[in-house]
């Protein structure tokens, strides 16, 4: 039997809105759509021009950047995707139609990450960790080499606007860790778990700030100790 044409709308409105949950561009001609800061949108196999990348409204953090340096684009095309790299509008022409493209900051909650060497955890491997998904949560794990001097070197080089698989600056090998997103190399011990489910609730970006220091003592943890002054600094 052939369905009838009110079953057919219905399943192609489902298709449009299981499409847009999951960030692939649905297949319908809007021209417009709204997403967040570090958001990214699914263009595989889709001939995508980005006709105006937009001035940005937003600022860049990190390593060796300067206070006031305004990021570079709204929209970035990285791969498969489009990746909301700056605040503001863009336009971009998807398979032919063009999309007005507005971003907005996103919300994000910062967990700062104590204690001993069972939170402090260790470098990979994947295989032991939450794979969390790519814009939704960063990672700083300070190394035995952070100090208050330079605590700036370890802001999660994608809260930069900058799409890498490490999840730091870092000055030297020690201070480079694989993120704990999908692409990552993974992190044992809690970090991903927590950004993992905390996102899945409330929906917000989360920045997992780890300055554990295994055995170490309290009083080191109490205001005016080291690692608090460390830890207060990142």
């Amino acid at each position: 039997m052939r369905p009838s044409v009110k079953k057919i709308v219905i399943l192609i409105a489902v298709l449009i809105i299981f499409s847009s949950v999951m960030g692939v561009i649905p297949v319908h001609a809007e021209n417009s759509m709204t997403i967040r800061y570090d958001d990214y949108i699914n263009i595989s196999g889709k001939t995508v021009k980005i006709v105006d990348a937009g001035k940005p409204t937003s600022y860049q953090v990190g390593y060796k950047v300067a206070d006031g340096t305004p990021d570079k684009a709204v929209i970035t095309k990285s791969g498969d995707y489009l990746v909301a790299t700056g605040i503001g509008t863009a336009k971009v022409s998807i398979d032919g139609f063009e999309w007005t493209i507005t971003v907005e900051p996103a919300p994000i909650s910062i967990f700062l990450l104590i204690g001993q060497s069972n939170m402090y955890g260790s470098e990979g491997n994947a295989k032991e960790s939450i794979a969390c998904e790519e814009g939704r949560v960063y990672s700083t794990f300070a190394p035995k080499t952070l100090s208050v001097a330079n605590a700036r070197n370890y802001v999660a080089s994608t809260l930069a606007g900058e799409k890498k698989k490490v999840s730091i600056y870092g000055t030297n090998a020690e201070s480079k860790i694989n993120s704990i997103s999908e692409s990552g190399g993974g992190k044992v011990g809690p970090d991903s778990g927590i950004g993992y489910e905390w996102n899945l609730l409330t929906g917000e970006k989360v920045w997992l700030v780890n300055a554990a220091h295994g055995g170490s003592k309290i009083e080191t943890w109490v205001p005016n100790g080291s690692n608090y002054k460390e830890a207060m600094a990142l």
